[in-house]
């Protein structure tokens, strides 16, 4: 027992300098998050808090729970950061900070899906401060006796609010003593203010906002249920036996289109004719749509005189790609259980594989549809997000394939999506889009309408385009309207540009070393060439 004794209390101190540890890594993460972003644009000081949160994570974690999910999510993290600092594009932004956020996920719990690694990650945000807390407290053992003190404090921080609660409620329901409140207020706000002044309120809610984002990286409660129900779920679809449960659309349904076949063999059998009645009629019924499209959108631009051509690419193209996503629901809802089972289903099988076949033809018609409509109205920002969306689209119809032929689960489909998804996002923000939006729509301006004030508000690395082609921009539509120093017939891009390259000089002159980036590099080396000494 006292061999027993001494190595629990040596476990015990190993758990204690390690949360020790924690604590104080969290905290100094906190004081460098507010020294690196107080005043500055996300750039180079992420990259410098993202090597402060990776050696963290490697030091508690990572040597114990290496895995491929984080080096693959730790190689997405390095590009999407890589493309902060080369195109600073909200993209390259959004991009960088999922993928931190998933490498402290993947590298503290290894989840095989990324749909449960979302879930992970927004408890570990939601339970980040209360957790660095606690650890606090946990810790006050070793504090010394005057501070320890201080702990017994926070049993009134309840009575301390409904104190407050009131005094707000009696202030609203008698004048006078509301009067008396606000000069109380009155004085508090004051004391109070003079006390944040001093103390610069603004980088002590940067420095609470940088503890929670730390907290959230670093530290972990000892498992998430997201977690546990991903090691639990399985790739491979068994067959179990299930009783009809009432109150569920389906089985209410059962009951009342089947009545007492609704139950045992005979229910199975009856949703097997119902989904071979059901893939007949829709596969014929789409078959007709993708006749259509594939004789006047794919091969052929005439139907009748007067018809728009362009508007009708670009009519009903979203509609399209839900109906896309409500036939992979089809397929997912006959297919989600014993009937994969169903002896002698081949026929459904190959019913449904024509269905997606056919699906997968409906969404090279939505492509073609969005790729003649750029044809005809240039690039823009959801022309490019529906190609990237149809495919994922496209990769979800592979995946359900697979899922009927190889009898997976949807946390199979959830997997191999999600991961998909997380890589295009990345694949997406090495790309300036601005620039390849401006190049085109501009190379093309005689075939397609130019909107002007689109091109404009684009991100700043693209003004030295602008102004190349800025004579060009003036004669295709007539100034803004809140450009009040331009005069119609004069070049009143320049002179719009001009305004713009002085308005970030001078915000550009407020950041320090810690906002750099190439783009910003790139375009202040060109306003310096161009602005007379």
């Amino acid at each position: 027992m006292y061999a027993n004794g001494l190595d629990y209390s040596f476990r015990q101190q190993e758990v204690d300098r390690t949360t020790a540890a924690k604590v104080m890594l969290v905290f100094l993460g906190a004081v460098l998050y507010q020294a690196l972003f107080f005043q500055e644009k996300m750039a180079l000081n992420f990259s410098l808090y993202s090597a402060f949160s990776l050696l963290g994570l490697w030091w508690f974690y990572v040597r114990q729970h290496s895995n491929p999910s984080f080096w693959w999510a730790l190689l997405c993290h390095l590009l999407a950061t890589a493309s902060v600092l080369v195109h600073n594009t909200p993209l390259a932004k959004i991009a960088a900070v999922v993928s931190l956020l998933l490498c402290a996920v993947q590298a503290a719990f290894p989840h095989r899906s990324l749909y449960y690694a979302v879930r992970t990650a927004m408890a570990k945000g939601i339970t980040a401060l209360p957790l660095w807390v606690s650890s606090v407290f946990g810790l006050r053992k070793n504090f010394p006796s005057q501070m320890r003190q201080l702990f017994r404090l926070r049993i009134y921080v309840i009575p301390i609010m409904l104190a407050l609660l009131f005094f707000g409620m009696y202030a609203l329901a008698n004048r006078v003593f509301g009067d008396v409140a606000e000069k109380l207020a009155e004085q508090v706000a004051s004391l109070m203010g003079n006390l944040f002044n001093w103390l610069d309120a603004d980088r002590l809610w940067l420095m609470l906002v940088g503890l929670v984002c730390t907290a959230a990286l670093l530290l972990n409660r000892p498992t998430y249920r997201a977690f546990q129900k991903d090691q639990l779920a399985a790739d491979a679809l068994l067959r179990v036996r299930k009783k009809i449960r009432l109150g569920w659309l389906w089985a209410d349904l059962q009951l009342v289109f089947f009545g007492r076949r609704a139950k045992g063999v005979m229910a199975l059998k009856l949703e097997y004719k119902l989904a071979i009645v059901s893939f007949i009629l829709l596969n014929g019924l789409l078959l007709m749509v993708n006749i259509t499209d594939i004789v006047y959108v794919w091969f052929s631009r005439t139907y009748q005189p007067g018809f728009e051509w362009v508007a009708f690419v670009h009519e009903g193209a979203w509609m399209l790609v839900f109906s896309i996503l409500i036939a992979m629901l089809v397929v997912l809802f006959f297919f989600r259980g014993n009937l994969n089972f169903l002896s002698q289903n081949s026929f459904l099988q190959r019913l449904a594989l024509l269905w997606i076949v056919q699906n997968f033809i409906l969404c090279v018609s939505v492509g073609i549809r969005n790729f003649y409509y750029i044809q005809h109205m240039g690039l823009a920002y959801k022309r490019i997000g529906l190609m990237f969306y149809l495919l994922l689209v496209a990769v979800g119809l592979i995946t359900i394939i697979i899922k009927v032929y190889g009898k997976k689960t949807m946390h199979f489909l959830l997997k191999v999506n999600g991961w998909v998804a997380y890589t295009l996002l990345v694949l997406s923000a090495l790309i300036n889009w601005d620039v390849l939006i401006l190049n085109y729509n501009l190379k093309h301006r005689d075939t397609v309408p130019v909107d002007v004030e689109f091109l404009l508000e684009m991100h700043p690395s693209v003004m030295p385009i602008l102004e190349a082609n800025s004579a060009a921009l003036s004669s295709i539509r007539p100034p803004l309207q809140r450009n009040d120093v331009a005069t119609p017939g004069s070049n009143w891009v320049s002179q719009y540009l001009d305004q713009e390259k002085q308005q970030f000089l001078a915000t550009d002159a407020q950041y320090s070393w810690l906002s750099w980036n190439l783009a910003d590099q790139q375009l202040r080396q060109y306003l310096h060439t161009k602005t007379p000494q």
